[in-house]
């Protein structure tokens, strides 16, 4: 069978997102190749080990949206033909919300080490050693997935089904209604005890901001601390943090809307923002560091320095800031 692709299906909205994507995507690996070859100590908080072992998540669910649930939705590609009873609409589905369980609690980590590093600063770096980081990385892919193999193999593949979608042209992925209830319960679940989790650590963060903010003016205090943060960059990795979980929103608003909604417009709406929300959480990690920190912003900039000469001006590549 030869390839066949085609994007004469795909809305202009997703067109226009997924443009978006793609360059965030080449920034993304930009920003981790910074963080791994850079020796500033702004880039070697615990924070940034966890994000760059969570950059493997955030890229699998990435190309999973662009290569496989977009092109079947779209019929972007002819590799994904309608089939029922079969293991690769199981394969696909158990796929699709492995990686995104992950993806949740992987916010809910995050969360956590930013909550240890201010109201346990004294243990926070034994807590958050590398091996401690790589254990907990293994256990957000362990435990969903553990999980999941239970459900899905008692489900059984010819459960699974692609059907035709003649509105859109594509493929709808389908399975009974007992385990489609099951699995939105378990979605609904997860979504709902991270995101609570997460508001509740950020929460009380920013209460202790608060309290520590001693001048509304004057952003380093003379003590040297910033508003109860131990260093600046503290402060810097915080903002970073919370951002992404701001975008982490839309995905949890979403899950509840296809929990609790009855209306087939809504579920239609509601369904077609998962592709939407899915690559927000993807390429959230990479807008949020460009947004909180200026030396990461200095370090992806192309840094260009002009000479000007009698007759001639002459670029040249250097280490500092543009001139």
């Amino acid at each position: 069978m030869l390839l066949q692709i085609s994007l004469e299906l795909v809305p202009a909205s997703h067109l226009l997102f997924m443009a978006i994507s793609w360059v965030s995507l080449v920034l993304y690996l930009r920003i981790l190749y910074i963080l791994n070859s850079r020796k500033n100590l702004e880039f070697k908080s615990s924070f940034f080990v966890i994000i760059k072992l969570h950059a493997i998540t955030d890229i699998a669910m990435f190309l999973f949206v662009e290569f496989v649930a977009r092109p079947r939705k779209y019929r972007i590609h002819n590799l994904i033909e309608p089939i029922n009873n079969n293991w690769l609409p199981q394969l696909i589905y158990f796929t699709q919300t492995a990686i995104k369980n992950t993806m949740f609690l992987g916010y809910t980590v995050v969360a956590v080490n930013r909550f240890t590093v201010v109201f346990l600063p004294k243990r926070h770096v034994q807590i958050w050693t590398p091996m401690i980081i790589a254990i907990i990385y293994c256990l957000e892919w362990c435990i969903p997935t553990t999980a999941l193999i239970h459900m899905f193999y008692y489900t059984g593949n010819h459960n699974f089904s692609f059907l035709p979608v003649p509105i859109t042209g594509g493929l709808s992925l389908r399975a009974n209604s007992n385990f489609m209830k099951l699995d939105a319960l378990q979605d609904f679940v997860i979504s709902t005890s991270c995101f609570s989790i997460i508001t509740i650590l950020y929460f009380s963060i920013i209460l202790y901001i608060l309290k520590n903010l001693k001048f509304s003016r004057n952003i380093i205090p003379q003590n040297g601390k910033f508003s109860g943060f131990s260093t600046p960059y503290e402060f810097i990795i915080f903002k970073c943090a919370f951002f992404s979980f701001l975008l982490f929103l839309p995905n949890a608003a979403k899950t509840g809307i296809l929990y609790f909604a009855n209306d087939p417009g809504i579920i239609n709406l509601a369904t077609d923002s998962w592709y939407f929300t899915t690559e927000l959480m993807c390429i959230s990690s990479c807008w949020s560091l460009l947004f909180s920190s200026k030396r990461l912003r200095e370090e992806v900039t192309p840094k260009i320095h002009f000479s000007f000469g009698q007759s001639s001006v002459v670029g040249s590549t250097v280490s500092g800031r543009m001139y």
